[in-house]
């Protein structure tokens, strides 16, 4: 599969099911449909079937998901003054230790990574866009009772 046909699927998919009024809530077949006409408009027409372009996402989605997390964690360990690019060359070569052929897919992610699906989610005691506000430390006033005083009047 070439970049333009890869970028192309990404784009479908992409597009059409993280979009906020229909998203899943179509019928499989519907949604491959849309995703094939969007393929042929990007790529200038083809005579692809609904199947063969469904058959490309799932192998496709699999290497999508797992270079995206070697990214994100990249990205959560990233050093002072690292850019982009650095993170990304760390992500594929954690990423061809695992799979030799590479990722093959950078067109397709660079188009679904900035969907919800794919968003970096804040790990346990991070914290998230807005959180500091959603809650508020509260003051209990407990008292701690000192163990060594003779509680008898």
């Amino acid at each position: 599969m070439d970049k333009s046909t890869r970028r192309g699927v990404g784009e479908g998919v992409g597009t059409l099911f993280y979009q906020q009024k229909k998203g899943n809530q179509q019928s499989r077949e519907s949604f491959w449909g849309k995703i094939l006409e969007h393929f042929n408009k990007t790529i200038g027409g083809s005579n692809r079937t609904v199947h063969q372009v469904r058959s490309k996402w799932n192998p496709m989605m699999a290497k999508i998901n797992f270079f995206n997390g070697l990214y994100q964690q990249a990205d959560r360990t990233r050093g002072s003054g690292c850019k982009d690019i650095d993170m990304m060359k760390v992500a594929l070569k954690e990423f061809k230790e695992r799979f030799p052929s590479g990722f093959q897919h950078i067109e397709a992610w660079e188009v679904v990574r900035r969907h919800e699906k794919w968003a970096q989610v804040p790990l346990m005691g991070e914290e998230g866009e807005g959180s500091a506000h959603k809650r508020k430390p509260v003051d209990v006033g407990l008292s701690i009772p000192d163990m060594n005083e003779d509680p008898s009047p």
